[in-house]
């Protein structure tokens, strides 16, 4: 990661700045997507037909950054789910440990 080291070295803040975003840029519109892919294949073939249309991966295997964003916003709200139902066993039998 040359991008990354120029950063770190450049004394120029705008220079700085300018390599930071290269960075950025690289690992999360380059590599993000690519490393993303076979969890976003694994989900459409997991969830059936209606999530295949969903989650697709382009032909040069990766993943569009929006699915990403998606793929975020469901693992956060199953782990919510998760800990009402465990909220809701806990209301109905609080004695029983």
């Amino acid at each position: 990661m040359e991008i990354k080291r120029d950063a770190f070295e450049t004394a120029d803040s705008e220079k700085r700045l300018l390599a930071l975003l290269s960075f950025y840029k690289t690992l999360y519109e380059g590599i993000m997507p690519v490393l993303f892919a076979p969890i976003i294949a694994s989900m459409a073939i997991a969830g059936g037909k209606k999530t295949a249309k969903a989650y697709k991966i382009d032909q040069e295997g990766k993943a569009k950054l929006s699915q990403l964003q998606q793929i975020q916003y469901e693992w956060t709200s199953q782990k919510k789910q998760l800990a009402e139902g465990r909220r809701a066993l806990r209301r109905r039998y609080p004695n029983e440990r």
